[in-house]
């Protein structure tokens, strides 16, 4: 049986397939009407829909040219609110020598089908003082997604949690696939990016973050 390519979520209307790459999903209008995330610019639209071959180069390159095209960039986290007691409330954003910031959704299958192993990942890293996982969900309605939480107590990160309720975040991306995870520094430069499920990236991820926080 082979291998399949991580999968990403894409909130654009279903324009057809651009190169497509197995796991990813495009939402229709109405999907995307539930979130805020701006469409992607030219350039960096979502790389297509529907299962294919996992060893596709071309797909593959795709990805990692959306990767690549964060890199540097500086994240805009002000429009992220701090879920505390099913409220999501103003604060300052999150900031740490080394920002794990990983973007979701309830509506995004490959988001919750990763939670369990970001969890794993979280509390692996539980000593190292120096970083810290923050997750930010893109479910613009507050009430389904405090109803999501409560409901998988055993597959949630125990992180803070937020939601994004503006378009700041994506603005300053300029991609809006689902799930994203960002390496941040301390002055909110991405540093590295994972687009997809992390599920086949497990030790990348790690060791990218093991190589971050001492070169940072």
């Amino acid at each position: 049986m082979s291998r399949r390519r991580p999968g990403l979520w894409s909130r654009r209307p279903v324009l057809g397939v651009i190169g497509s790459l197995p796991g990813l999903v495009l939402a229709t209008d109405s999907a995307r009407a539930q979130s805020r995330a701006p469409l992607a610019p030219a350039g960096l639209a979502p790389v297509g829909t529907g299962p294919g071959p996992v060893d596709d180069p071309q797909r593959e390159l795709a990805v990692r040219r959306q990767e690549a095209a964060l890199l540097h960039r500086k994240i805009d986290l002000r429009g992220a609110r701090l879920l505390r007691a099913g409220q999501a409330i103003d604060v300052q954003p999150p900031v740490a020598h080394l920002l794990i910031v990983h973007i979701w959704a309830v509506e995004c299958p490959p988001c919750i089908e990763e939670l369990p192993i970001l969890r794993r990942i979280a509390e692996s890293l539980g000593r190292m003082s120096q970083v810290k996982i923050v997750l930010i969900s893109e479910t613009t309605d507050l009430a389904t997604l405090n109803r999501f939480i409560n409901a998988h107590p055993n597959d949630m990160p125990r992180v803070e949690q937020y939601q994004s309720i503006d378009e700041r975040l994506r603005s300053s991306l300029q991609n809006n696939s689902q799930p994203t995870t960002l390496l941040v520094d301390a002055l909110g430069v991405v540093r590295q990016a994972f687009l997809g499920s992390l599920k086949h990236r497990r030790s990348e991820f790690v060791d990218a973050i093991s190589r971050m926080s001492r070169a940072l």
